[in-house]
């Protein structure tokens, strides 16, 4: 699970300012308004993480701090 804190807005509540989420760079899917937690399918390899606020005008944040794992395939499972 990705996890962030919530943005604030100087016009927009919380609950309105949905999530950009990337992943290695490029765009993996937006997160609902208000929602600070993603439960995310991880792709085999190294995998980097970021998340960009934006609010109903369009503005948005600057990347967040990026998260970076490793997951490895389970052999015996496949």
């Amino acid at each position: 699970m990705l996890q962030w804190d919530a943005s604030t807005d100087d016009v927009d509540a919380q609950s309105a300012i949905e999530y950009q989420i990337y992943l290695n760079g490029s765009r993996f899917t937006v997160g609902e308004p208000g929602v600070a937690f993603a439960s995310l399918y991880t792709f085999a390899g190294t995998n980097t993480w970021t998340v960009v606020a934006v609010d109903r005008s369009g503005n948005s944040s600057g990347a967040s701090d990026a998260a970076t794992l490793t997951a490895r395939v389970d052999e015996s499972l496949c």
